[in-house]
């Protein structure tokens, strides 16, 4: 095979001992330590520029065995004091290799070390860069704040659009990851602008792309798909910039894509782009797995009814991110088991709870009342996020109904149904005709749920169509 790898080979311990030892006592140690590292920079860059032209597997079988030479040279090189701009390139191009290997929380200590000693301004802005994509849940909004403006002064001085581009990306990264989806998508649009006065293709793609997830978010579901569509359809999305996007386009769209589907009505269709793109995760690295279970297949399953697959996503990916040490999706996790106890047995008490972010709020407050808390419900009142508006509007409202305060039920009823008409959201729109009609047994209510139920072409089995059913026929 033409691309195939060329074969290694391995000394004997012994053997590869002994000249090591004679290496380290020598004078030549340091030299051969400097090729080692600029040969593996080399390498890295070469690793970088080819990751689309292979197959995950493939390329891991190339490069992913110099894992333990990445490490070793930069620790030497950040040990001796003539070699520290050397460890920081080093670092700096090794971003893919670590993300496709799984080890970004090891990672991240590398990336901080080497902005305390970068000197180089493009380094520092790829430095930059990667530490919000590697920080969204962690850097301070001042520090981000801080370092976007550097990161712009950065740019400025570079000039090119790819790295005036760069900036807007690390807001964008870390203000996706925290479920700040304002900022995120104003970001996004920068990104859409200077797209626009580039003209280059690739870049426009990488503009859609980011707006395309972005909008999902504060439920704009019309143009999301649109964006996300068009981003899947384009032959390639090799952008020309100086940073790396760990998720594959594949897996990332079909994310949402499955989730403004379903959220549209199109449910079977939904349920059909998650498990394409969950069969794609496989083959990615171990972040486009756990994304695409905690943020795709999970909350679907859920949403559907479909407990038996609910159970077997949760657990999945609760394995895999114990495996591959990620508190953040550890958490996600959790709480989607406390989600399924709850179905399981409503009135066992609630355990404590405690979303690691507000993206992992939002979500969860759509599965579950424990999680439709007042947090959630004012990151929606506010407008801070859009897609599940509806849904926890009518959970809350399902609370005060329990409650016996009538009013303030009606009252977010009535909201829920306008945001879910105004977002073009049939699935909540479905749920709380269910929830008036099984409050109020009028026949305007039964009617006007068998008007919604009858603009669904699909989603035969599923438990909100069966549930409005077993309404209508029992009048």
């Amino acid at each position: 095979h033409a691309r195939r790898a060329p074969p290694l080979y391995r000394l004997l311990v012994s053997t590869r001992d002994y000249p090591a030892e004679k290496l380290a006592a020598g004078p030549h140690a340091g030299d051969a330590h400097v090729r080692h590292a600029r040969h593996l920079r080399q390498v890295l860059q070469e690793a970088e520029r080819t990751r689309d032209d292979l197959p995950r597997r493939d390329w891991l079988a190339a490069h992913g065995r110099t894992v333990d030479d990445v490490r070793a040279a930069v620790a030497w090189c950040f040990a001796q004091p003539g070699t520290v701009a050397l460890g920081v390139e080093l670092t700096a191009v090794a971003t893919l290799l670590m993300g496709e290997m799984g080890l970004l929380d090891e990672y991240r200590p590398w990336v901080e070390r080497a902005l305390r000693h970068v000197q180089d301004a493009a380094m520092e802005l790829r430095l930059l860069t990667t530490r919000h994509m590697l920080g969204s849940q962690t850097i301070d909004p001042v520090d981000a704040a801080a370092g976007f403006e550097r990161a712009r002064h950065l740019a400025d001085q570079l000039g090119d659009t790819a790295h005036r581009i760069a900036p807007f990306h690390g807001v964008w990264s870390r203000s996706y990851g925290a479920g700040d989806y304002h900022a995120a998508l104003a970001a996004a649009q920068a990104i859409g602008r200077l797209a626009d006065e580039s003209g280059h293709p690739m870049t426009r793609l990488m503009a859609d792309r980011l707006v395309g997830m972005t909008s999902h978010y504060p439920g704009d579901h019309t143009r999301s798909r649109q964006l996300v569509e068009r981003v899947l359809d384009a032959p390639s999305d090799r952008a020309p910039l100086s940073y790396v996007m760990l998720t594959p386009r594949g897996v990332a769209m079909r994310i949402v894509l499955s989730r403004s589907l379903w959220i549209q009505g199109r449910v079977d269709e939904a349920w059909a782009v998650a498990e394409a793109g969950l069969v794609l995760a496989e083959s990615e690295n171990p972040y486009a797995l756990a994304q695409m279970l905690g943020s795709a297949l999970c909350p679907l399953s859920l949403w559907r009814g479909d407990l038996d697959a609910a159970r077997r996503h949760v657990r999945r990916l609760a394995d895999h991110a114990q495996r591959h040490s990620s508190p953040y999706w550890q958490s996600w996790a959790r709480h989607y088991g406390v989600a399924l106890a709850r179905h399981d047995d409503p009135g066992a008490p609630v355990p404590e709870v405690k979303p690691g972010s507000f993206k992992e709020l939002d979500s969860l407050a759509t599965v579950s009342d424990v999680f439709a808390n007042a947090e959630a419900f004012a990151r929606n009142d506010r407008g801070d996020v859009g897609w599940g508006a509806a849904e926890v509007f009518r959970r809350v409202a399902e609370r005060h109904l329990a409650e016996g305060d009538a009013a303030a039920a009606r009252t977010l009823f009535d909201r829920s149904l306008a945001v879910a008409r105004q977002r073009g959201a049939l699935s909540w729109e479905l749920r709380t005709v269910t929830s008036l009609a099984r409050w109020i047994r009028s026949p305007e209510h039964l009617a006007a749920l068998a008007a919604v139920l009858g603009r669904f072409t699909q989603g035969e089995g599923t438990a909100d169509l069966v549930a409005a059913r077993t309404l209508l026929a029992a009048g």
